[in-house]
């Protein structure tokens, strides 16, 4: 189920339960307070960010007056702004099928990763739409927590992104090599990065 079909089929509840119709024009003020009463406690379970541009434009923003304003305005920032990030945690879309093996990252770091990668600073990546593979290469719990066994298990497989967890702490650092981990020679690229997350679940904290 995408997230606009969510949101339209609780407008259709809420709707039917209050005995309005669908047209926010014809509402008063006594409607559009039984609508904001009857949406409150749902609005959180609802992955607002994970809307479409349009899709919000026309379906979510239509009914600005029954939604926290401080929710609209997070999200007209989200989508005329460039590079700003949710302000809030965001929960992973309903329809992702990514598979991990990893303990640190959850599946919403991997469209951002991709979006990293392809430096898309102002529309990244959604769950849907990822131009790559990620496959679990290195554990260091499993595998062995030296440079051997990293390089026994990275060496030769192209392109990678490394995230580790600073002990004590919800800090994830990390960073991504675009070429190959073999050799002993140095290598030169402009297309590596360094990267790390305040709250390691939380992909808004990033920096």
């Amino acid at each position: 189920m995408d997230e606009i079909e969510a949101w339209e089929g609780l407008l259709k509840w809420c709707f039917a339960q209050q005995n309005l119709d669908n047209d926010p024009t014809k509402w008063t003020k006594d409607d559009i307070t039984k609508i904001e009463r009857s949406l409150h406690r749902f609005i959180p379970l609802i992955r607002f960010y994970n809307i479409k541009p349009t899709n919000f434009f026309y379906k979510v923003y239509n009914y600005k007056d029954v939604l926290p304003q401080g929710l609209i305005h997070d999200l007209l920032e989200f989508h005329i702004v460039p590079d700003i990030k949710p302000k809030t945690n965001v929960a992973s879309s309903r329809n992702l099928k990514i598979k991990l093996d990893s303990t640190i990252i959850q599946s919403n770091h991997i469209p951002l990763f991709a979006s990293w990668i392809d430096r898309k600073d102002s529309s990244h990546y959604n769950n849907k739409k990822i131009p790559y593979d990620f496959k679990l290469l290195y554990h260091s719990g499993q595998d062995g927590f030296d440079a051997a066994s990293f390089h026994r298990n990275c060496d030769n497989k192209g392109a990678t992104i490394f995230v580790a967890k600073v002990q004590d702490s919800t800090q994830l650092i990390g960073g991504y090599n675009p070429l190959d981990w073999n050799g002993n020679d140095w290598k030169t690229t402009r297309d590596s990065f360094l990267f790390s997350f305040v709250v390691g679940k939380n992909i808004s904290t990033a920096n």
